[in-house]
């Protein structure tokens, strides 16, 4: 798996955390597939990610297409 410890803190296992910062979208390193398969982990368990370099808190209501557009 691609982030694997960023797939156990958003994974439904962890229940003592309700969200993550990463630096940047660039962590999924251009690719959306992974992107796409982040943002649902996260939103199927009602988790927030703050992408710290572009001010973005992504939550369970915030639709995928706003990270997913900036990713080239």
């Amino acid at each position: 798996d691609y982030l694997p410890v960023l797939r156990h803190y958003l994974g439904n296992e962890t229940t003592t955390f309700d969200g993550v910062i990463v630096f940047s979208i660039g962590i999924f390193n251009g690719r959306k597939d992974v992107a796409e398969q982040i943002l649902n982990l996260a939103k199927q368990n009602f988790k927030q990610i703050l992408f710290a370099a572009e001010d973005i808190l992504f939550t369970h209501n915030t639709e995928n297409k706003v990270i997913l557009n900036k990713i080239s």
